[in-house]
């Protein structure tokens, strides 16, 4: 068959309510590029605020930005992997909320999920500052021998200001702390 590429580069998703993700590339694509794209203050009622993954498409997201966007649907996250492989790379996700149960940036389906990889993105603060954020994991199984656990390398920066009184205009020292934690063991 004749193999469709979706790609899309430099777009910009603001204060949108979304039922099924600001971008859902579906199964008449094969496959599917989102580069240097920022989602910002979406809302997302169903599968995703942001994009959500659909009909065995191979998707690569990078250096994209996905910042103070909601999830409220049952099964909502930031990225909805409902089948396929995906590829998030050198990309913000930062100060997302939830107002759901699952509390997941990243969610799947593991009956018809291939692959997830998310390496190598800042995650922003997470509530102690020392462990990784919310990805859905699965354990091994007989649809997913290998299992899901899309991260295993993680960084985690934390800045703090050394002065109690924070003024514009005026230096403050800051001292920065990298915490890393690696799941490899």
């Amino acid at each position: 068959g004749k193999m469709t590429k979706f790609e899309v580069e430099d777009l910009t998703f603001i204060n949108n309510t979304v039922h099924t993700g600001c971008l859902l590339p579906t199964k008449s694509t094969t496959t599917a590029t989102i580069t240097d794209c920022t989602f910002i203050a979406n809302k997302g009622t169903n599968r995703a605020s942001a994009v959500c993954l659909d009909g065995g498409v191979s998707l690569v997201i990078q250096s994209s930005k996905f910042i103070n966007n909601t999830d409220t649907g049952g099964y909502s996250s930031v990225i909805y992997v409902t089948s396929g492989t995906l590829v998030l790379k050198d990309s913000i996700i930062l100060n997302n909320s939830f107002e759901n149960n699952n509390k997941l940036v990243i969610n799947g389906n593991d009956a018809n999920l291939k692959k997830v990889t998310a390496n190598n993105n800042w995650w922003g603060n997470t509530p102690d500052n020392l462990t990784k954020p919310n990805l859905k994991e699965f354990a091994p199984s007989n649809t997913l021998p290998n299992g899901w656990y899309p991260v295993k390398y993680w960084l985690v920066l934390n800045a703090t200001a050394l002065d109690n009184a924070i003024e514009i205009n005026k230096r403050v020292p800051v001292q920065f702390v990298f915490t890393q934690i690696d799941d490899e063991g």
